[in-house]
């Protein structure tokens, strides 16, 4: 945000220019992500001045891609779940918030499954990637959901390192997560066996 509030700008280049190691379990990656999200939640707190505000002189195209960034894992799921759940258990099932919390969490999963799916037929995937994909981003959803009120309700959060340790890997070579220009869908080894 520093940096592009100095007038510094980005571009995409369509080629892998840097890789890394992905975390090996879901567990580690459920931290990654939980780390991400927060973060994220956390710059666009503390930078939301200048991103919504004149004060930053951003224009409208730079402002939109910010906050598409800063909000690519960002999930509001926690608060209905927590809700629906609640009513569930106190009998309340039937009533239009418990409904309209039912929907927002719909709501919510047809966004992931939309957006892996339209993005693995864009790439040209097979339908079992797609499905992979879809499987794994759903299995995060979660942990983003989380880590976006912990931040939001200004919980302290502390940085977790995430183990990438190549010692409990499977025996063939460990996944390597390519960067990508969006971080919507899950473009990694682990979910996409062609990228290896």
């Amino acid at each position: 945000m520093r940096l592009c509030h100095a007038g510094f700008t980005g571009r995409f280049i369509n080629r892998v220019v840097g890789k890394g190691l992905l975390p090996l379990s879901l567990r580690d990656l459920e931290k990654q992500r939980y780390r991400w999200c927060s973060g994220n939640v956390q710059t666009l707190l503390r930078h939301g001045r200048t991103i919504l505000t004149p004060v930053g002189n951003f224009n409208l195209h730079k402002r939109l891609v910010i906050l598409s960034q800063l909000t690519a894992w960002f999930s509001l799921a926690l608060v209905p779940s927590a809700l629906l759940t609640v009513w569930l258990l106190t009998g309340q099932g039937q009533t239009v918030a418990a409904t309209l919390a039912a929907g927002a969490i719909l709501l919510g999963l047809a966004d992931i499954t939309t957006r892996v799916v339209v993005r693995g037929i864009r790439d040209g995937q097979a339908l079992p990637v797609i499905l992979h994909a879809l499987a794994c981003r759903i299995a995060l959803a979660p942990q983003s959901a989380k880590a976006t009120f912990d931040a939001l309700t200004g919980c302290r959060l502390t940085f977790v390192v995430t183990d990438k340790a190549a010692a409990r890997a499977i025996p063939h070579s460990p996944p390597v997560i390519s960067w990508s220009s969006s971080p919507r869908s899950c473009c990694c080894s682990a979910c996409n066996p062609r990228s290896r």
